[in-house]
């Protein structure tokens, strides 16, 4: 029984350190795959700036989220920023664990906005990142 639950451990404990190892550039741990998941759907290149919304229709957070988030596509339209929403209910995403997250993708990197909900925090969040 202990060698069953001692091998369980060590396997997560591999994979842990696996995925570590395929970390991308910066911020909240958003794997070098993410990268990759997100430009082969939203389409463009690879200066384009990819945000994706992360969220749900039950999650009272996604619910107060989203003024602020169609705020800032307003604020920031016209520049070359592809936005996508992606209801986690029809197609739930293996690396989110909460609602509403926001992933940036740009130059092959990629970065997960951890700040409040606030409309000049998110926008500065983007701008920031995509002049790296």
């Amino acid at each position: 029984m202990i060698e069953c639950v001692l091998g369980g451990v060590i396997f997560i404990l591999l994979i842990v350190v696996w995925q570590m190892g395929k970390r991308e550039h910066l911020g909240n741990y958003v794997a070098k795959p993410v990268v990759s998941f997100y430009t082969s759907r939203m389409g463009g290149s690879r200066d384009t700036v990819y945000v994706a919304l992360h969220a749900t229709d039950w999650c009272p957070g996604c619910k107060m989220f989203k003024p602020t988030w169609e705020a800032m596509k307003k604020t920031l339209d016209g520049q070359n920023i592809v936005f996508a929403e992606i209801d986690e209910d029809k197609a739930h995403t293996p690396w989110i664990s909460q609602y509403p997250t926001v992933i940036m993708v740009y130059h092959g990197a990629s970065y997960q906005y951890s700040g409040p909900n606030r409309l000049e925090d998110l926008c500065q969040f983007i701008l920031d990142a995509s002049k790296k």
